[in-house]
């Protein structure tokens, strides 16, 4: 069914009108054929629609790309677009970046081990503002970025260190010990505006956050023990014993309002992804070593074959589990990003290592390529699938991330290790260099291959987040140990510093830079 979508910006004349705060932008998407689909009806009834982070303000047709780091090993793990047509990634390095883009650090560099790192750049890739999070004697890893409903964001990771004090403030949860879960909001100019830790002192791994339109957050993440209570709440559904994903949801001050496990004793649930519904549940993505029989009292709707498989789970507003499905072979499957599309559907990226000649009485619309390939999907709203493709070049490739635009096009981005001359019976728009490329496909609703490129130099380049912009092409974070002097024709707008890291950059709706 055809549908539009209107993007609309909270500001002053809207504060006038409807009571509302804060800078940020939405998408109201509706049915085509609704006599209330309009930008007017957008307007009105703003406060009570789906919020869709990180989709941006003001169209902007400027392409770049560029480098982040210093000379050790750093990574790129998120991308949101801002407000006012910029982006800000997220990620981590390993040492200190004492000036980027001509500007000094908001919160400086903690000491020794990784630090989480924050860069907002304006709508041409120039530096807004940097900001470190960290503390000495341990690592911080910032793994996902979302807008927040007021024009900030929330950054989401974990932590091997007590951070007593960032930005003159103390955690709304305290530190307890090993790894910690960590999640920091921010305002737009970077300023902290509290954070917190969840955890019990085993080993967990905060992968994924969102923020929703009540200016609450939800957070995805693997657990390795259990966490009997968080700031005096219980579990909407027990630990399991093992190794369990995890599912948080703060209030816009940072406290617990409700947290769920999923999982089961034998298995390990490595959890990667993660996007809400427009009733404020959300649907995770993740990878399980074992089968998982039940959640909840609900069975799987496609059973676990083996090895590890990608994982896909619905859970309602309140926590509970309302279904959960599974995809792979006997080898080694990964599901690592989810998105949901303004009517329910869902789409997976992932890895397969082994040929999914069929997956719920469905051939792929693109075969098997050999060694290891990415998987798309796109799944309808309760949780059978509609299609898949593998997408590869005969080596070891990835899709790390996944993203629906306004008119559910389809993006994927990751790494291909072998040149791929053709992808849907389209050609490249860049060619492959060596080594892993960072790899985008933009699908069609259908799955049809509309454009793909592969953009990197002689090292490994790879993608780990994308996100669509409003003019119809694509922004994107990574990282990589080479320098490209030039990429179709551009050069960096900030340069390679050594080592590995951050790679960053904005392709146009064709998929050129």
């Amino acid at each position: 069914m055809m549908h539009q979508a209107f993007r609309i910006c909270r500001n002053l004349f809207f504060v006038l009108l409807a009571g509302l705060s804060g800078a940020a932008c939405v998408e109201f998407e509706c049915r085509a054929s609704d006599p209330l689909c309009s930008p007017l009806a957008a307007l009105l009834l703003y406060g009570q629609q789906r919020f869709r982070p990180c989709r941006g303000g003001p169209t902007t047709t400027a392409t770049f790309y560029g480098y982040a780091g210093a000379a050790g090993g750093d990574e790129g793990r998120s991308v949101c677009l801002t407000a006012n047509g910029g982006i800000v990634l997220a990620g981590s390095v390993a040492a200190d970046i004492p000036t980027l883009g001509g500007k000094s650090a908001l919160n400086p560099y903690a000491g020794a081990g990784q630090n989480g790192l924050i860069v907002r750049l304006d709508g041409s890739g120039a530096v807004d503002w940097y900001s470190f999070v960290g503390a000495a004697g341990g690592n911080v890893f910032l793994n996902s970025i979302s807008e927040t409903a007021d024009g900030g964001v929330i950054l989401f990771g974990y932590s091997s260190v007590n951070i007593a004090a960032l930005g003159g403030l103390t955690p709304r949860n305290a530190y307890t010990g090993a790894n910690d879960d960590l999640a920091v909001k921010l305002n737009s100019s970077g300023v902290v505006q509290w954070y917190t830790f969840l955890g019990a002192g085993g080993d967990d791994q905060g992968k994924s956050v969102i923020g929703l339109g009540d200016g609450s957050v939800l957070a995805a993440s693997t657990s390795g023990a259990n966490v009997p209570s968080l700031q005096g709440k219980s579990p909407v559904n027990a630990h399991s014993g093992g190794s369990d994903g995890r599912l948080c949801k703060l209030d816009s001050n940072g406290d617990v309002q409700w947290y769920t496990f999923f999982g089961d004793l034998a298995a390990v649930n490595f959890v990667f992804g993660l996007s809400s519904e427009s009733d404020g549940g959300a649907v995770l993505a993740s990878s399980v070593s074992a089968n998982v029989p039940a959640i909840e009292g609900h069975a799987p709707l496609n059973a676990y074959v083996g090895g590890y498989d990608g994982m896909l789970a619905r859970f309602d507003a309140s926590g509970h589990l309302q279904w959960y499905t599974f995809a792979g072979s006997a080898g080694f499957d990964q599901y690592l990003s989810v998105d949901v599309d303004s009517q329910g559907k869902i789409a997976i990226s992932g890895t397969v290592l082994a040929n999914l000649a069929s997956l719920e009485g469905h051939s792929p619309l693109i075969p098997f390529a050999g060694a290891g390939d990415g998987i798309v999907a796109r799944y309808n709203p309760e949780g059978t699938l509609d299609w898949y493709s593998m997408i590869g070049g005969g080596g070891a490739d990835q899709l790390n991330a996944v993203a629906f635009d306004a008119t559910d096009n389809v993006y994927a981005a990751g790494l291909v290790g072998g040149g791929i001359v053709s992808l849907g019976g389209q050609a490249p728009r860049n060619a492959f260099s060596a080594a892993n490329d960072l790899l985008a496909v933009k699908f069609s609703p259908t799955g049809a291959v509309q454009w793909f490129t592969m953009l990197g130099a002689a090292g490994d380049d790879r993608a780990t987040s994308i996100v669509p912009t409003p003019s119809g092409g694509a922004a994107f974070n990574g990282y990589s140990d080479a320098s490209a002097p030039t990429l179709q024709g551009k050069t960096a707008v900030l340069p390679y510093a050594g080592g590995v890291d951050l790679f960053f950059g904005r392709i146009d709706a064709n998929g050129d830079l």
